[in-house]
């Protein structure tokens, strides 16, 4: 798949360089990329709680009046049923909805976990649930909570939702129901109108250089309600000192343009592509490229060191970054 995919990348460029090159024209000087982000679900954790003291409205024995204390009761605390420590990848459809929203295509991102019945090993080719229950609570709304490296997805199912039936997997939907993580439990589990449940799933993000921190608390962002910013300028420059993965910014910046074509035909790949024109960074030399989502500053998502170019008014260099989600 490795070769595969580099061997896609050389025939695009030379395609490129075909369809881009008349009889008189500059020729052009090459910089590809590719930076990686692995996206996991690490962690998950199913839970209950009773319903105590508590009036909850809808409910058939809680929601009367005179058994449960109206406005003064209490609920249980959360208890552990059922948690894993896992490695497991999201689904081709979910990291493909990423690449979309990376290229600027139409894409969604999570808003809802669904909950089934079945116990069907999961695959990433998997695009819905195994056996999903048919009520009309089965689907529940989600919050979010971030870390550095990480987010959680959390929803409840309460007593007034419970069915009797087993909660077996658990799907992380967006408003197109596309799905893009299924976590099946180690046991079944009955929810009884005795009790609410909770079930969390933990996503977690490991870049590598050329991919950076900031491109990855951007994807972090936009899973988590749509408020990340997607690359939209590549910079080349100059430097010397190694680079971190914590790096915000090139170190000697020259000149940023911006990108005049993504590419979404690889699977779970976006590409991004701009030129330095001839009479840009005349003079210069050019041995750092970035992946921006400004004009100027902004959060860079590659930054990458490629072989020295001594730029000259007799040469443009055509650019292409590769995010390649896994």
């Amino acid at each position: 798949m490795v070769y595969q995919t580099i061997g896609a990348i050389m025939r695009d460029l030379e395609n490129i360089k075909r369809e881009t090159s008349e009889p008189g024209d500059n020729p052009s000087q090459f910089i590809f990329t590719t930076g990686t982000l692995k996206t996991r679900v690490t962690q998950d954790l199913l839970e209950d709680r009773t319903m105590g003291t508590a009036f909850v409205l809808g409910h058939p024995t809680k929601g009367i009046l005179g058994t449960s204390t109206l406005g003064a009761g209490t609920m249980s605390s959360w208890t552990s049923v059922a948690s894993q420590n896992i490695d497991q990848t999201l689904t081709n459809i979910g990291l493909d909805e990423i690449r979309d929203w990376l290229a600027t295509e139409s894409a969604y991102y999570p808003v809802s976990m669904a909950v089934g019945s079945g116990s069907t090993a999961f695959t990433a080719d998997d695009t819905a649930l195994s056996s999903p229950i048919n009520i009309s609570t089965a689907t529940q709304e989600i919050s979010v909570s971030t870390g550095a490296d990480y987010m959680e997805f959390s929803s409840t199912w309460t007593s007034v939702d419970a069915t009797g039936v087993n909660y077996r997997e658990f799907a992380l939907l967006n408003q197109s129901e596309d799905m893009f993580s299924r976590i099946v439990l180690a046991d079944n589990y009955s929810h009884t109108n005795a009790k609410d449940v909770r079930y969390t799933k933990r996503f977690s993000f490991t870049n590598a250089i050329p991919f950076m921190n900031a491109g990855t608390r951007e994807i972090r962002d936009w899973l988590n309600g749509g408020i990340g910013n997607y690359p939209t300028y590549i910079a080349w420059g100059s430097g010397s000192i190694n680079i971190s993965a914590n790096n915000t910014a090139i170190e000697t910046e020259t000149q940023r343009n911006a990108i005049t074509r993504y590419d979404t035909s690889l699977d779970k790949i976006a590409m991004f592509e701009s030129v330095l024109g001839v009479s840009e960074a005349s003079g210069n030399n050019i041995n750092r490229i970035g992946l921006f989502n400004a004009s100027s500053i902004g959060d860079i998502f590659i930054y990458d060191s490629p072989p020295n170019i001594e730029k000259t008014v007799t040469f443009n260099v055509l650019t292409q970054c590769f995010i390649r989600l896994n």
